[in-house]
């Protein structure tokens, strides 16, 4: 339901329903959005990157911030590849500040070098 919600209708208001207000809170780490690459050409017919992927962008970005991954058959536009960049970097700081929040005696150098190693930096 998740990929569909993301998909099809690419708005925020649907996936937040079903990532935040179900109980218990789905957890989306791992799943692949773009099972094959069929997904995209189902969303609306258009296969030429740019449209659906600028529809999506915003569901995306909130999936790929929670451990989603795009998969490994994708259709790989430079505007797909930046949203992927962007939801990874969304989702090193998720797992940074959940670490600063749960375990608040991890010294700032530790999370500074986790930071690096993720390739956030900082």
């Amino acid at each position: 339901h998740v990929r569909k919600a993301t998909l099809l209708h690419g708005g925020l208001t649907p996936l937040r329903v079903l990532l935040m207000e179900m109980e218990p809170p789905l957890d989306v780490m791992g799943l692949e959005i773009l099972v094959d690459h069929r997904c995209a050409v189902v969303t609306n017919g258009n296969t030429s990157g740019g449209g659906w992927v600028q529809r999506c962008k915003p569901a995306l970005k909130a999936l790929l911030a929670r451990g989603a991954v795009l998969g490994s058959h994708s259709l790989q536009s430079r505007l797909l590849k930046r949203v992927e960049e962007d939801g990874m970097s969304l989702w090193v700081e998720r797992v940074l500040e959940s670490l600063r929040r749960c375990r608040p005696e991890v010294p700032d150098l530790v999370l500074s070098r986790i930071a690096d190693f993720a390739g956030k930096g900082g």
